[in-house]
């Protein structure tokens, strides 16, 4: 199977996993849901147990390590923004990941942009900018207006925010992703990436709260559809681990965020969001600029 073929599986089980998320956490909170999360997907990481290597050097080790921090961080901060905005608001900024990526790359791996890279940047930032402006299309007029007179952030403005600095934490995770998985085999890496990512949002969670009270309310809240997140979640970071050790992660990170395009669509439909065929429009023309990109 081609590496693009792996990139695409990873995005339809990164956008399932996040309508399945959308639906629990009307209802539960952010902190704790991601918490029990975590410990889920250890246990149905624990079924690679046979084939992990854990003598791996200790360079390689603390670079997953470091991954899944960034990952702790990333996932808990786009999990609170999921949590107040609507799916149509925050899976199309998730394609930010793919610039972050591509910066990083350039800083950390020395790669160079070409001219088409450049335009796909140009449009890809409009794009996002458009998004970030306007709800419906005679918005795109206003709003500036509006804008000019607004001395704070408002609601939405801080927790797409958060959304944009979680893709970030992402995009910089990706890179350290790519460097480890060239040291270590996949089933390894993502086993020990998810010990890490249960170690982190535990740690920082008991660091927080000093109990464990709330997470019994969460576990008592939830129902079976969390087990279907872990096992799209276990699915999509398998599918992209393999993808990443068949092509350079500034080829795999903008197939893998069409997960924000299935998420827009879908997400828009099943939870009946409004202004859905702007964001729409405005996703396939954020990935327009991703196809330059990487062309």
């Amino acid at each position: 199977m081609t590496w693009y073929l792996y990139a695409f599986i990873s995005a339809l089980g990164v956008s399932a996993t996040t309508l399945l998320e959308k639906k629990d956490l009307k209802r539960l909170h952010s902190f704790e849901y991601v918490v029990v999360l975590s410990a889920l997907n250890l246990l149905l990481a624990c079924f690679l147990l046979p084939w992990v290597n854990f003598h791996a050097a200790p360079l390689v080790l603390l670079a997953i390590y470091l991954a899944s921090l960034l990952g702790t961080f990333g996932l808990w901060l786009s999990a609170k923004a999921l949590r107040h905005l609507e799916v149509s608001q925050v899976a199309p900024l998730s394609s930010l990941q793919v610039l972050f990526t591509l910066l990083f790359a350039v800083l950390l791996l020395g790669e160079r942009i070409s001219v088409p890279q450049a335009l796909g940047i140009f449009i890809f930032l409009y794009g996002l900018w458009f998004l970030n402006q306007a709800d419906y299309v005679e918005d795109v007029i206003s709003h500036p207006l509006r804008a000019l007179g607004q001395k704070s952030l408002t609601k939405v403005g801080f927790y797409r925010l958060l959304t944009v600095l979680a893709i970030a934490l992402l995009g910089l995770s990706a890179i350290l992703d790519k460097w480890a998985l060239g040291r270590v085999d996949i089933l390894s890496f993502i086993f020990l990436v998810h010990l890490g990512l249960f170690f982190n949002h535990f740690l920082i969670y008991f660091s927080l709260y000093r109990r464990l009270d709330y997470l019994k309310e969460t576990i008592s809240g939830i129902n079976f559809n969390i087990f279907f997140v872990s096992v799209f979640t276990l699915v999509a970071r398998l599918a992209y681990a393999q993808a990443l050790t068949l092509a350079p992660v500034s080829l795999v990170a903008p197939i893998k965020r069409l997960s924000a395009l299935f998420s827009t669509f879908f997400g828009g439909i099943f939870f009946k969001e409004e202004g859905l065929a702007l964001r729409v429009m405005v996703s396939v023309l954020m990935f327009l600029g991703v196809y330059l990109i990487v062309k």
